[in-house]
């Protein structure tokens, strides 16, 4: 007995036989593809959304982790203005920069900043409103034969120092802070006694 020929079974070519659907475009095979195309589209439509949110939330993080920073800050700066005997805040009016060899070997270099300023505002201590302050400091890290800080003429600094003098006051990182407007207003509220106008 001999079975008819079915058109729709075909050799493949290892020699099993095969659905011939698996070789036009509307069969089960096919189906398979397109199934595999849509959920590779929503799969990589997914990465891109959740990549959208973890931005969004990494701000959001940032910020938060900003403003936690900035509240230390200005812990920070309180507790460095009580340790000292003058708070001020000072406008620098001329600066320049020196560099010399740190070593014998002229390896390594040493960057001074000298800077002259006015008193804008004293919040303790005995410095006046408008008196001249000169500073000094003194960079080891990054320093070349070309180094070149910004120098910040013109520009409001934080200044606490124990010396009341006309000779250049050395500064160290933590006795020059920036201008911010919260640290001024801070300043002036646990200084609000002794501010001076």
């Amino acid at each position: 007995m001999t079975m008819p020929s079915n058109k729709s079974l075909q050799a493949t070519r290892d020699g099993r036989s095969s659905s011939a659907s698996r070789f036009t475009s509307f069969g089960p095979a096919c189906l398979d593809v397109r199934r595999l195309r849509a959920m590779r589209i929503w799969h990589a439509i997914l990465i891109a959304v959740i990549g959208v949110l973890s931005v969004g939330c990494h701000d959001r993080d940032s910020a938060e982790s900003d403003a936690h920073y900035h509240a230390w800050l200005l812990v920070a700066i309180k507790g460095e203005a009580a340790s000292h005997q003058n708070a001020l805040l000072v406008r620098i009016d001329e600066s320049q920069t020196r560099v010399v060899p740190f070593d014998s070997q002229g390896k390594y270099y040493q960057g001074f900043m000298d800077s002259k300023g006015t008193i804008v505002r004293s919040y303790r201590g005995s410095w006046k409103v408008g008196e001249r302050i000169a500073i000094r400091e003194e960079r080891h890290e990054g320093v070349t034969t070309n180094w070149s800080p910004r120098l910040g003429v013109g520009q409001l600094f934080f200044i606490l120092t124990d010396k009341h003098t006309s000779e250049p006051i050395d500064i160290l990182g933590e006795e020059k802070w920036d201008y911010e407007s919260d640290f001024d207003r801070a300043l002036q509220l646990v200084y609000s006694n002794e501010a001076k106008p």
